[in-house]
């Protein structure tokens, strides 16, 4: 029985093996070249004395050489196989070496294994990036969704009071033009009791009152039409206040007008 080589030498052999695969990775050699003979050379002190390589060491190194990309790996595989290719039909090494071809041959097949996996691993990562930016798109359009979801409950909870209070608003305007024509029906049924002048202020006193009444509650329901329409337009208004303004003022000129009189 062979006695376990000295840790050392262990290292020594594996240190010149990745020597070896980093230099095979660089050109392609030439089939039956000196250099394929030269390497052979190498391999076989390599694997003298009963030398076996871990191949679970092989993915690191592979990766080392590759930097994660598989294709960088061809010139090594293929000079792999051109290598146990010229050992197995050199009769020499069939005499020197028996046992290196098919060293070789086993070190080509787990480089091409490990190259495979680091090709798997690729379209992996490859394939979670592309979930995880599908999954990232998703999970914003479920954020924006859930927000329009809340907003909207929240127009719905709304909803019902500005209803009612349009409609009571509503009801105001009918109460305050009710009032008004009850005011100026009084007045007129009085008009042969009281002097021309008093009627005129209290008819025009009341249509003041009842136009800017009118106007506001009017203002106030447009006002709530927009929030549930929710207008952007900031500027917009149901009512020209330049219009009130010059009513008013034309009011009060007729009112000043008639207690002068």
């Amino acid at each position: 029985m062979i006695p376990p080589l000295p840790e050392e030498k262990v290292a020594d052999k594996r240190d010149a093996l990745i020597e070896i695969l980093f230099d095979m990775s660089e050109v392609y050699l030439e089939d039956d070249s000196y250099v394929l003979e030269s390497y052979a050379s190498r391999m076989s002190e390599i694997y003298s004395d009963d030398y076996r390589q871990l191949y679970s060491e092989l993915f690191p190194i592979l990766m080392a050489i590759s930097g994660g990309d598989p294709d960088s790996l061809q010139p090594l595989t293929t000079n792999l196989v051109s290598l146990y290719r010229h050992v197995g039909r050199s009769d020499e090494w069939s005499e020197m070496d028996p046992q290196l071809f098919g060293h070789l041959l086993k070190l080509s097949d787990h480089v091409n294994l490990e190259m495979q996996r680091m090709v798997d691993r690729a379209e992996y990562e490859e394939r979670f990036s592309e979930l995880y930016d599908e999954l990232s798109e998703v999970y914003d359009s479920s954020v924006e969704s859930e927000r329009k979801l809340k907003k909207a409950v929240r127009k719905i909870k709304n909803l019902q009071l500005e209803m009612v209070s349009i409609l009571a608003i509503f009801a105001a305007i009918v109460v305050a033009f009710s009032g008004g024509m009850n005011i100026l029906g009084s007045a007129l049924a009085g008009i042969g009791q009281v002097q021309l002048q008093n009627l005129a202020f209290i008819v025009i006193l009341c249509g003041i009152i009842l136009f800017n009444t009118v106007a506001f509650l009017m203002h106030v329901v447009f006002w709530i039409i927009r929030r549930l329409h929710e207008s952007e337009d900031k500027e917009s208004s149901l009512i020209d206040w330049k219009y009130i303004l010059g009513f008013n003022v034309l009011m009060l000129a007729l009112l000043a007008a008639s207690a002068c009189i």
